[in-house]
């Protein structure tokens, strides 16, 4: 007998944690079909009853269109439910859509508030945007300290956009020593993980030799692989440095380019 068929009693008996398990179980395909209306069904269920779970996986159903029509207020409204319970992923995404206006008014405050009770219990997306919107005054005023702080506790927990926006860090300066190798590491680290600001950034550090000898034939390899994945500064830099360039050096750089792509931007 499976454990979906040992619980469903008690779901139906309107005990809210077997229906969040009912729900889990139809949304993963565990013990029974995949079925995300009948998983909705049951984590609807839940959630009126308070249970934290079903709040967040029903606010993921409706955000994503599984099952229900795509509803991003309605998503809001029970990730807000479940970060009111304390529930981080809820309050990382509610920070999320308060920032970008999506199924509530745009309040970057309120984004701030959300980011900064996820991150305060580890989330680490929630410290990586903390950190930028400390970094860029989002919400309340620029604070280089504690950007620092959140986007280095972030980037431990391998966050790539944290590591590139440490980079941004060292490279002006701001809450450490202006560090231009140091720039050039975190950059390259955050590059393997494919954040694309960071491999256009490592190109501007190659053309102008800032942290490492100047090297235009591998900052034409970064703007390149920047540019293929539609990073439109990229675009015109590759254009500007390639008229600077040989044949013998744009070779050179296509060279570099497929070699990194075959090692996964590691030791480019």
């Amino acid at each position: 007998m499976t454990f979906s068929r040992l619980i469903r009693p008690f779901a139906e008996q309107g005990d809210a944690d077997a229906q969040f398990n009912m729900g889990a179980f139809y949304e993963q395909g565990q013990g029974v079909p995949r079925d995300y209306l009948e998983a909705a069904r049951w984590y609807q269920k839940a959630a009126d009853q308070g249970q934290v779970f079903a709040q967040y996986n029903l606010g993921v159903l409706y955000l994503n269109g599984l099952g229900l029509h795509e509803d991003a207020e309605t998503a809001m409204r029970w990730f807000d439910a479940a970060a009111q319970q304390g529930d981080p992923k809820a309050q990382f995404i509610l920070g999320v859509g308060y920032s970008g206006g999506e199924g509530v008014p745009q309040n970057n405050t309120t984004a701030r508030h959300w980011f900064q009770l996820a991150a305060d219990q580890g989330n680490d997306s929630a410290q990586s945007w903390l950190g930028r919107f400390y970094y860029e005054g989002r919400g309340g005023e620029k604070n280089y300290d504690e950007a620092l702080k959140w986007l280095q506790r972030a980037a431990d927990q391998g966050v790539g956009e944290a590591k590139y926006q440490l980079g941004r860090l060292h490279e002006e300066g701001k809450a450490v020593p202006q560090d231009y190798k140091a720039a050039l590491i975190w950059y390259s680290i955050a590059a393997q993980q494919k954040i694309v600001e960071a491999q256009f950034r490592l190109g501007g550090m190659y053309e102008s030799g800032k942290g490492t000898l100047q090297d235009y034939s591998r900052a034409l390899m970064w703007y390149n692989i920047a540019a293929a994945s539609g990073h439109y500064q990229a675009e015109i830099s590759q254009g500007i440095i390639a008229r600077r360039l040989s044949a013998t050096e744009q070779e050179r750089a296509e060279r570099l380019e497929t070699d990194c792509l075959a090692k996964k931007y590691i030791g480019c």
